[in-house]
């Protein structure tokens, strides 16, 4: 049987595995990959834009930055990633592009912010390395202000259960060595309202944009958000 201890230094090694590739390919490859990310998955990734409201901003394991570079221009950004490589990284992208963030390192399942810090909260392509994701769902909206917005982009199968995008999810769960992870149970536990939207991959990328209540409470016992005590 493994405890707390050894569940989180796994989930470390999971976020260390697939930071140091993220991290090896900006390195080896610099621009290439950035061409890359600009006309590939960046795509997908940019489909959060439309969803920022502002002014201030946390994006949460924010990998080699493409994203961040993106639209750190427009508002007060913050980061929290557990690689201080890509925290580098993603440091150089934005000082190579004039652009500033506030870059910490620390842990998503502890944030290190006050509630109610920030109006949109960032997520994208990590929801499945983490032991505990209801944890950390609860510190996304424990720091989200009173009708901020969360953003969540992540795989899983898709809503008409299509072959193409089951077998997109299976393969990528297979290479990447994911856990199943119903992400759709889990933003309905929050019990902040949602939507999912399809963002490529046969149905298997999804996005899901919800709003935290305007009366939303927090346990300050624990500082976790309780979706029973929203109106």
């Amino acid at each position: 049987m493994t405890d707390s201890t050894g569940s989180v230094q796994l989930e470390h090694r999971a976020i260390d595995r697939w930071r140091a590739i993220d991290w090896w390919f900006n390195q080896r490859f610099g621009r290439l990959y950035d061409l890359l990310l600009t006309h590939s998955w960046g795509k997908r990734l940019r489909r959060t834009l439309p969803h920022i409201q502002g002014p201030r901003v946390l994006e949460v394991s924010f990998g080699v930055g493409f994203l961040m570079s993106q639209y750190a221009h427009a508002y007060e950004v913050t980061g929290l990633e557990y690689n201080p490589r890509c925290i580098e990284a993603t440091r150089r992208r934005l000082e190579r592009l004039d652009l500033g963030a506030k870059l910490v390192e620390g842990d998503a399942q502890a944030l290190p912010f006050p509630d109610a810090s920030f109006d949109t909260v960032i997520n994208t392509d990590a929801f499945t390395l983490y032991h505990d994701p209801h944890r950390v769902l609860s510190e996304l909206l424990r720091v989200l202000a009173p009708g901020g917005r969360l953003v969540v982009m992540e795989y899983d199968y898709p809503r008409n259960g299509n072959l193409l995008g089951r077998l997109w999810v299976l393969v990528a769960r297979r290479i990447m060595m994911m856990p199943r992870l119903d992400l759709e149970a889990l933003h309905r536990s929050s019990g902040s309202p949602y939507q999912d939207y399809d963002v490529g991959g046969f149905g298997a990328f999804h996005m899901y944009v919800s709003q935290k209540p305007l009366l939303a409470k927090v346990d300050r016992s624990t500082h976790a958000y309780d979706p029973t005590q929203s109106s």
